[in-house]
């Protein structure tokens, strides 16, 4: 699996070969294919979960998820891919409570990024919609034009070495268990030991 900046996990193929080898190699890559995948699926939240928590983004990871995105692996190219968007992140998920307070910010919007509380100087509220609420600072001297602000992007984030090395770490895991799932129960099908549903024996035997 891979993200833009260099962060490759590969999984390898020797046990799959070595344990379903004599079945043939379409069997081998259906497996591989099957691992990367459900390897990437698990990256995907986890990578989510751990850069939220890192950068202390107040929401949940559903918001951080689809800065992800997944090429899923198939039979042809048993590759797995995730790429990490860059897209920003607005500075309200920083911010406690989402709104605003009783009294109006006399300084600035206190927001509270990688866990430091910070109040951003001249920043203030606006509805951009019934309930909705995103923080803004004025770009010049006027009351106009004014520009929404942003938090780290995920892409950033996941640049700090430390969460690198965590994500890889993470990665590994999950191709190793995986991989271990898929030759189990593809040997399950191939010895007989396991029935398969109509439409998922015709996938088996499109696959062999």
């Amino acid at each position: 699996m891979t993200d833009p900046f260099g962060v490759t996990v590969k999984i390898d193929a020797r046990l799959a070969q070595e344990r379903l080898g004599w079945f043939g190699q379409k069997q081998v890559n259906t497996v591989l294919a099957q691992a990367a995948n459900k390897a990437a699926q698990g990256m995907r939240s986890a990578a989510a979960k751990l850069i939220r928590e890192r950068v202390g983004m107040l929401t949940n990871k559903a918001d951080v998820i689809p800065r992800f995105r997944l090429d899923r692996a198939d039979p042809q190219y048993p590759v797995s891919e995730i790429s990490i968007g860059r897209r920003e992140i607005g500075l309200i998920r920083y911010v406690r409570n989402q709104r605003p307070p009783k009294r109006k910010p006399k300084i600035g919007v206190d927001a509270k990024v990688f866990n430091v509380k910070t109040i951003h100087p001249g920043t203030f509220f606006v509805e951009v919609a019934p309930g909705r609420w995103q923080v803004f600072k004025r770009r010049g001297r006027g009351r106009t034009p004014i520009e929404r602000m942003y938090g780290p992007t995920v892409a950033g984030v996941a640049r700090i070495p430390a969460v690198y090395a965590e994500l890889e770490r993470i990665a590994s895991g999950l191709l190793d268990k995986h991989l271990d799932d898929a030759i189990n129960r593809r040997l399950r099908v191939l010895t007989g030991q396991a029935k398969l549903s109509a439409a998922a024996q015709a996938k088996f035997d499109r696959a062999g």
